[in-house]
């Protein structure tokens, strides 16, 4: 931590560390440690090379030169919360980086969309596997051009899977989240 001998500067300086606090609020403890660490030697380093006369002008300055939190401190946040899901196969982080991620930018929010929709199937599967156990009708429906997992009232289409709808829903929707995942994190953090 920067040491100031203006209480005015300091002042600044702790208004500064809570917003990049609140920034950063959904990140590991570690991540966290990693870009304040970061973001204080710039202002260190700032601070040290300006020829202001006092703490609070200096302070100001290296705040300035860093710009704007949003821009330069949300992409970062984003990519990180991106490789904490893809690591760990957290729903909860994965959600997290689906919010921050969308309006980051055209491409970003076109892949979270994209990827949200494949994210809605396999909530979709899951749903199916436990459904069926209190709607015996819901299967998966082939037949005639048509291959639907739901309840199908259509003559010509037959349930294929009957019990076993559950443990194939689960394991596809498994099978798919994972791979979904990876995927996903492979093609956001691509530079």
């Amino acid at each position: 931590m920067i040491s100031f001998k203006e209480k005015s500067a300091e002042r600044i300086y702790v208004d500064y560390k809570r917003q990049i606090d609140k920034k950063t609020m959904r990140l590991r403890e570690q991540d966290k440690l990693e870009i304040f660490s970061e973001i204080e030697s710039h202002l260190f380093e700032s601070m040290a090379s300006d020829q202001s006369a006092g703490e609070v002008e200096k302070i100001l300055n290296a705040v300035e030169k860093l710009g704007d939190l949003d821009h330069y401190l949300d992409p970062v946040v984003a990519d990180m919360l991106i490789n904490n899901a893809g690591s760990s196969f957290n729903p909860r982080i994965l959600f997290q980086a689906f919010v921050k991620n969308i309006g980051v930018s055209t491409k970003r929010t076109m892949l979270f969309l994209f990827f949200g929709l494949i994210y809605l199937f396999v909530f979709s599967l899951c749903v199916a596997g436990i459904a069926k156990i209190f709607i015996p009708e819901i299967g998966l429906y082939v037949g005639k051009g048509n291959f639907v997992i739901g309840i199908v009232n259509k003559a010509g289409v037959t349930e294929v899977l009957g019990y076993w709808i559950i443990p194939v829903a689960f394991a596809l929707a498994f099978i798919l989240y994972l791979f979904t995942t990876k995927i996903l994190r492979f093609l956001a953090l691509r530079k």
